[in-house]
């Protein structure tokens, strides 16, 4: 009875320390096409204009190192991110200088990643990104 109780305690640990599940840290790490942007225009709080544009050519690259790049009309800009829970930001360095991004990962999985950009412009938007592998 004690070697059963061994044995099936082994099974267990064996099967709970198994290696698997992937983090949002992993899953991200990749060449994303870039799809479409919906942008929502506010005015005095409220959404008064949807726009949405779809892209063809655009790359967004990230590494596990937390670099990548971001590639657009043959042009190539450096990029950093932290990834922090569902929260991402970015740091661009490019051909007009540095700029920053955040949002927030709606949906990460192995063929889509989604970010919304959920700050409002200057202008008076907010932006919802989709990528695609």
């Amino acid at each position: 009875m004690k070697k059963a109780i061994f044995i099936l305690l082994i099974c267990l640990v064996v099967i709970g320390c198994k290696k698997g599940g992937t983090t949002a840290a992993n899953s991200i790490v990749g060449t994303w096409n870039f799809i479409s942007e919906t942008t929502n225009i506010y005015t005095n709080g409220a959404i008064t204009n949807t726009n949405i544009q779809n892209f063809s050519g655009y790359t967004l690259t990230l590494n596990s190192n937390n670099a990548g790049s971001y590639t657009y009309n043959g042009k190539t800009q450096n990029i950093t991110f932290n990834l922090s829970g569902q929260n991402i930001t970015f740091v661009i360095t490019g051909l007009s200088g540095t700029s920053y991004s955040k949002g927030t990962i709606k949906v990460l999985n192995s063929h889509k990643l989604e970010i919304y950009r959920d700050y409002i412009s200057t202008s008076g938007e907010t932006f919802d990104d989709v990528y695609s592998k």
